[in-house]
């Protein structure tokens, strides 16, 4: 499902309109009684126009029923299909759909949103919307349309598509790769890569994988190249919906073009690929296109199984981890980035005040969603994530809108979450209240304030822009001296400018999932340090442990200053924090929070709710979470006593 177009004006055509409503007039849906509409897909062959009919059902009553999930595509260009014997319009994209998965002989029962959901009815998409879950859930299958090829194909493969076929033998891929759809077919070859890379074999095992070999795979490349883009590059798997189209149901089928195949196909080779890269038993030799194709579909892949294996173990997602996981995903309604993830986590566990509602307005959703993680749990986890938003929501609200880049949520915006969770500064529990919609109350102990901060840091491959331990020393007001003590007397300033590089933890190993497992690092990494400053200097070091070690460091501390900035404090701190953050702002710990803030004073010329007159404390915006060397580890609390006080954070 696709639904933000769902939300797009109706054509302006008065006879497409009216006819539309007739067709829904005689099928009403009585959402409390939980119905819901099905498409019946009469049979017919290839070039007959597509007839279908529609029909009212109840999930109450256990009906057995397909569901399709799929991506709108372009809502200005339009097939016409007949609809209880009425014209109507759908996309190029759902037209396609229903050409292939149309049956010769008999009809298909299926439930497609753009049909099944009366689009001109606000108050009836919005109740079908909270369905939506319930829907998926109690599918017999439902087909993942990648869409069609972009190229006419031979008659022989027009029809419905190939259910892939294999009884997992020793000589299966000695078949395929002898198959005569191998030289036409595209979605058949890119389905082809997915399969030998689920056979968990060692690469050498694989031959077309080697770029020395010269078998009859390895001459194909380019169609393995073509087909495995074509299935990869879909935008279905960019949608926010699918997320939850493809987890809910009992049977999940991708569809492309001429072939279908199971979902647990592209899972089980993303494991395997797992299993072979973490071991480092594979010295892969993988021609590279085909390699940067195959990672940012684990990444996808990784995503959609994670959370299916959440559900299945029955540890219930958590809507926040949802919503950080898939925060890459397109919506063209902002609102979908909260209500297309509902249907994968407990209804009991989720306000009522979140529920689908059309009527309310982004920022209106984004800011409950925040006061429900927030408050309902008694956690600040969410606010240490939150980055300053630019749609003009209170700063201590996340904006989902913002998203990453695609497949981001599982690089450095990932990895610093994995990160941030080693700290411990939470020796309290939180204090969270609301004062309003866009005033938060917390309490909070002030560590200090900020008096410089550098530019922003940059570390590449043998490249660097990050001030030096001197260059810090020099902002601090110090004469730089390399063995100046730091302000904590317990390290050098040279150690606390190397920690704070690489946020004073490194990586010991993975767990059960795959996610990488921090702690902190212990006094080797100043080796490690010195290795790497002679690494970005252009020395190549023989030793492969060495080498992997500098490249651990380097790959951390690329994390850690991604989208940061240096700074030191009047009192001697050294850290790093947000990009936009200056000097006068000011450092807080809030009680029942891992990491510290950087917080700023809004001053009586900003334009602040009416309420702020009579408030308990005073008023910040929230910058975002920081480093601060020396009190990340809880270290601040046995050297001084902490009296939390009241802030207002707007």
């Amino acid at each position: 499902m696709d639904l933000p177009h769902s939300f797009s004006p109706p054509d302006h055509d008065t006879d497409q309109t009216r006819e539309q409503k007739t067709i829904y007039d005689v099928s009403k849906v009585n959402c409390s009684q939980r119905e819901t509409r099905v498409v019946h897909l009469l049979p017919g062959p290839w070039d007959d126009e597509i007839r279908c009919e529609l029909h009212t059902i109840s999930l109450n009553a256990q009906p057995i029923y397909e569901a399709l999930s799929y991506v709108w595509g372009n809502p200005d260009i339009k097939r016409e299909i007949l609809l209880d014997g009425i014209g109507f319009k759908v996309t190029r994209n759902l037209a396609a759909a229903l050409r292939r998965l149309r049956n010769q002989t008999k009809k298909r029962v299926i439930w497609i949103d753009a049909i099944c959901i009366d689009q001109q009815d606000k108050h009836e998409k919005t109740m079908q919307v909270r369905m939506m879950g319930a829907i998926y859930k109690n599918c017999k299958e439902v087909f993942l349309w990648l869409g069609d090829e972009p190229n006419p194909q031979p008659p022989e493969i027009r029809e419905r598509p190939f259910p892939w076929s294999s009884d997992s033998k020793e000589d299966d891929l000695e078949n395929l790769i002898n198959d005569p759809r191998l030289e036409h077919d595209v979605p058949f070859a890119g389905f082809l890569v997915f399969y030998m890379l689920s056979r968990n074999k060692h690469s050498h095992e694989t031959p077309c994988f080697k770029q020395s070999a010269k078998g009859p795979l390895y001459l194909r490349l380019p169609i393995l190249q073509k087909g495995l883009e074509l299935l990869v590059f879909s935008e279905w798997w960019n949608r926010i919906w699918t997320v939850q189209e493809a987890i809910l149901p009992k049977k999940a089928t991708l569809v492309l073009g001429s072939v279908m195949a199971p979902l647990n196909l592209l899972v089980d080779a993303e494991i395997a690929s797992g299993i072979h890269s973490s071991s480092q038993c594979c010295n892969r030799t993988m021609a590279q296109n085909l390699l940067g194709v195959l990672n940012f579909a684990y990444r996808k892949i990784f995503c959609l199984h994670s959370a299916s294996s959440a559900r299945k173990e029955k540890s219930n997602p958590f809507l926040f981890d949802l919503m950080w996981d898939f925060c890459p995903q397109n919506a063209s309604d902002d609102r979908d980035k909260v209500f297309g993830l509902l249907g994968l986590v407990p209804t009991a566990s989720v306000d009522s005040e979140i529920a689908p509602d059309y009527s309310m307005t982004t920022e209106e959703l984004y800011t409950r969603v925040m006061l429900h993680f927030l408050i309902k749990y008694e956690s600040l986890f969410a606010l240490e994530l939150c980055t300053r938003n630019k749609r003009g929501l209170p700063s201590w609200v996340f904006d989902w809108s913002d998203r990453p880049k695609l497949g981001q949520s599982n690089g450095r915006r990932g990895k610093r979450r994995a990160i941030l969770e080693v700290y411990d500064l939470s020796r309290h529990n939180a204090f969270i209240a609301s004062l309003s919609d866009e005033l938060l109350h917390l309490h909070a102990f002030k560590v200090g304030t900020i008096s410089s901060c550098s530019g922003e840091t940059v570390i590449r491959k043998r490249q660097k822009k990050v001030p030096t331990s001197e260059d810090l020393q020099n902002l601090a007001g110090f004469e730089a001296k390399p063995t100046r003590q730091y302000r904590d007397g317990n390290d050098s300033w040279e150690d606390a400018y190397w920690r704070t590089l690489c946020g004073d933890v490194w990586r010991v190993g993975f767990d059960d999932q795959g996610f990488s497992v921090y702690q902190r690092i212990g006094p080797k990494g100043r080796l490690v340090y010195q290795n790497w400053c002679l690494f970005m200097n252009g020395v190549n070091f023989s030793d492969d442990s060495e080498t992997s070690e500098i490249m651990l460091f380097h790959n951390i501390a690329r994390r850690i200053t991604h989208k940061r900035k240096f700074f030191v404090s009047t009192e001697g701190f050294l850290g790093l924090g947000p990009l936009d953050m200056c000097p006068g702002d000011e450092l807080y710990l809030v009680q029942g929070a891992r990491v510290p803030f950087v917080l700023r004073k809004c001053s009586l010329s900003d334009e602040l709710p009416r309420e702020t007159f009579c408030l308990p404390g005073p008023v910040f915006t929230l910058i975002g979470n920081c480093y601060v060397h020396g009190i990340m580890f809880g270290e601040i609390y046995d050297k001084r006593d902490i009296v939390f006080e009241d802030i207002i954070l707007a």
